[in-house]
């Protein structure tokens, strides 16, 4: 569905969006896949190492029970995503106070 490069690593991400929500994200790496995720109608946060490891994962959004089908980061640093819901929906993902 989508590529992006992270900006600081250099690593590319895939996505991809299956027809009843097997959706997964993916860090492309010679000879392996990593990072796999599961779309689950929820957002996850994912703390990798320097070398692209996982070290702990977040559970985010699951409260919304809607597909999420696209997640951007904005020019102002915070995280902007859309679900394919009807009705569906723009949502922004700000830092705790």
């Amino acid at each position: 569905m989508g590529l992006a490069v992270n900006p600081v690593t250099g690593a590319v991400w895939s996505n991809e969006n299956g027809p009843n929500g097997e959706d997964e994200i993916n860090i492309i790496q010679s000879g392996k896949q990593t990072c796999e995720i599961p779309g689950t109608g929820h957002l996850e946060r994912i703390v990798l190492n320097d070398k692209q490891e996982e070290l702990r994962r977040e559970s985010m959004l699951m409260e919304l029970r809607q597909r999420i089908r696209d997640v951007r980061q904005g020019p102002d640093g915070l995280l902007y995503l859309l679900t394919d819901e009807d009705p569906g929906a723009l949502l922004r993902i700000e830092p705790a106070q």
